[in-house]
């Protein structure tokens, strides 16, 4: 997968998460208190998912085979303990009433898991065609 296939990628889920969250901060009054969280995590995927892009695709490129599936292993890890932490901030400093403030936050998490996942499968695909050829 190209960078510029990768930028055109995380842009389109990046404008799908944010068409969805100001949706849902229309259309009810619970999700407006907690955007700030919405526009975060936003952040923090994005961020995650371009320093994934470009570690992973080094590893997928290195002769070590086991380097790329450390590589995933790490930032599924890292992915999680700033997710964890992030939700601990927001609840310690913003003390929401209900729950209703971890949909945003999931909404993202899981769009750009399953975005992080296709393009890390591309990387793998691009580096054994290269290595085969």
């Amino acid at each position: 997968m190209t960078f510029q296939r990768f930028l055109l990628l995380l842009s389109g889920t990046s404008m799908g998460i944010i068409a969805i969250n100001l949706a849902l901060q229309r259309a009810f009054l619970s999700f407006q208190a907690h955007s700030s969280i919405a526009w975060w995590s936003l952040i923090l995927f994005v961020v995650i998912s371009g320093f994934m892009y470009g570690v992973g695709q080094i590893a997928a490129a290195s002769p070590n085979k086991q380097l790329f599936n450390t590589v995933v292993i790490a930032f599924v890890f890292l992915k999680m303990t700033f997710s964890i932490v992030m939700l601990m901030v927001y609840k310690n400093n913003f003390h929401p009433e209900g729950k209703t403030f971890l949909v945003p936050f999931f909404l993202a998490y899981f769009v750009f898991t399953i975005f992080e996942t296709y393009f890390m499968m591309q990387l793998t695909k691009g580096s054994k065609d290269r290595r085969e050829s």
